[in-house]
């Protein structure tokens, strides 16, 4: 007997889910568990840096249909992105990577 292959039919998420008040603040629920963990991990000589960490939900996705938590940090500092990447012209400026760090924990506590 020969069965003919046929390709999978993947049911999309509605957008009125994707779009949903339940779903924007459970992506801000764990966006702000992320800031937090970053606030707690990087450095703080000023805490300026520690204080820039901001969590928020916005429409984002590949074809801008989904809501999507962000968090940044270092906003309106001019040391913030060398602090989290590093420089290749002075090695002596390694990257922190906190945030990556921060999201790794999070992913982690989520595996249990």
């Amino acid at each position: 007997m020969t069965y003919q292959l046929r390709d999978v039919q993947t049911n999309r998420v509605p957008p009125t889910v994707l779009f949903s008040p339940g779903l924007g603040s459970l992506l801000q629920g764990e966006a702000d568990e992320i800031a937090g963990l970053y606030r707690a991990i990087v450095a703080k000589r000023t805490g300026k840096l520690a204080a820039s960490t901001s969590a928020y939900v916005t429409v984002g996705g590949r074809r801008h249909d989904r809501l999507i938590g962000k968090v940044t940090v270092g906003d309106g500092l001019e040391y913030g992105a060398l602090h989290e990447f590093g420089s290749k012209s002075n090695p002596d400026r390694r990257a922190a990577k906190d945030l990556a760090e921060a999201v790794a924990i999070w992913k982690g506590a989520r595996r249990t």
